[in-house]
């Protein structure tokens, strides 16, 4: 799978590289909300600096964005950020803004980690997640 996910003990940092589609993220997805600790994490940040290609339309986008309402009610007040200065992605994330506040979650897009981290408020923990 072209999205590589780590936990740490508060959050969730997911990679994604290559080619993403509509399938990529909705297993992405269902192994996030299925973990033991999905209701325990306080943030969710998602690297997408390396995606070279997608078939993700703002259709899947609008329909992926959809399916995170259930999943706020399992984890209410998660903050979200995508890390991203692609306009092509960019496009895509404008779609998942209201969706996400429908689920309670915040959301921001950032430059850089170091700012997606510090937002989360997670930056002590940015080595743990992202390998660094």
């Amino acid at each position: 799978m072209p999205i590589e996910i780590n936990y740490t003990r508060s959050g969730i940092y997911r990679k994604f590289s290559g080619h993403i589609d509509f399938v990529d993220i909705f297993q992405a997805n269902g192994k996030v909300w299925s973990h033991p600790e999905w209701g325990g994490f306080e943030y969710m940040i998602d690297d997408l600096r390396d995606i070279s290609t997608t078939s993700f339309s703002r259709n899947d986008a609008d329909v992926t964005g959809r399916m995170h309402i259930p999943a706020g009610a399992t984890n209410p007040g998660l903050k979200v950020a995508a890390i991203c200065t692609d306009a092509r992605i960019l496009s895509l994330l404008e779609v998942f803004e209201t969706l996400l506040e429908k689920a309670g979650w915040e959301f921001k897009v950032c430059a850089t980690p170091e700012e997606a981290f510090g937002w989360a408020g997670s930056e002590h923990r940015e080595n743990n997640a992202t390998g660094r």
